[in-house]
């Protein structure tokens, strides 16, 4: 409920304990083996729901999923998901708001929220997310000027190993450099409201691809191989599906309400 009343009142939050430890050390593990690392040891991983199970795992997480229904609605999409690694010198990344889809004003209801797997400390000094307060309620995004004047009066999502940290997509929001040796090892898992398309391209994760979990029954609208497919969460906190597959199976529950996208809509 705090969490909720955090998220709701400042646009982000921290959830510790989100998962034990053995989980999150799998997922840092496998992070890091999925990762195009460079030189210095910086990378990113895209296309991570085929990869390994362990990303399935922590998208469907029971606290994460609760947080999302409640800031974006039931029915709610992975709208992408993505891992980085970050070593010591990696620069500060500049203040921004997640909602670039759409101009100012921005909707008065979040559109999506992004749920930032910690599986290192998050510090200052370490690299972590940084938040600019108050800036949830503006409903637009930053300009040049402001978003480098954002940073003095920034606060750092400071929190544990083990750790999720969301914010809502109208939350101005950056990260700090990270000045400290080893690597930040982070999952974004950004969850959209149904009506909007996902920034991933899920295909490649149908017919069983996600390594023995059933994700066409578990994650969001599969690209050109479901339709009408959304999860939410139930009264129990358990995930569940609502729709049909394009080969008019029943899935067992209704469906979403009707919506403006599809998908396939997915460029």
């Amino acid at each position: 409920v705090e969490n909720c009343r955090e998220l709701a009142e400042e646009g982000w939050t921290i959830v510790e304990n989100a998962a034990d430890p053995a989980f999150v050390a799998r997922l840092r593990k496998t992070i890091l083996e999925t990762s195009a690392l460079d030189d210095a040891g910086n990378g990113n991983v895209y296309g991570a729901l085929a990869r390994d199970p362990v990303y399935a795992e922590a998208t469907l997480n029971p606290k994460v999923m609760a947080l999302a229904e409640f800031s974006v609605g039931r029915g709610f999409l992975l709208g992408s998901l993505i891992g980085t690694v970050r070593a010591k010198g990696n620069p500060a990344l500049a203040v921004h708001c997640d909602q670039d889809m759409f101009p100012a004003p921005l909707p008065e209801h979040n559109m999506m929220l992004t749920a930032c797997w910690a599986c290192d400390d998050f510090t200052r000094e370490g690299g972590a997310t940084l938040v600019v307060p108050g800036t949830r309620a503006l409903l637009r995004h930053p300009t040049d000027e402001e978003s480098a004047a954002a940073v003095e009066r920034a606060i750092a999502m400071e929190c544990p190993a083990g750790s999720v940290a969301p914010w809502d997509g109208r939350v101005w929001h950056g990260n700090w450099p990270r000045n400290i040796d080893g690597q930040r090892v982070v999952l974004h898992a950004s969850y959209y409201r149904l009506l909007l398309r996902q920034g991933d391209n899920y295909s490649d994760v149908l017919g069983g691809g996600c390594h023995g979990i059933d994700c066409t029954q578990r994650v969001a609208q599969w690209r050109g191989g479901a339709r009408d497919i959304a999860w939410s969460v139930d009264d129990s906190g358990s995930p569940s599906l609502h729709g049909t597959h394009d080969d008019g199976a029943d899935t067992g529950v209704p469906g979403p309400p009707r919506r403006a996208c599809r998908a396939g809509d997915h460029g």
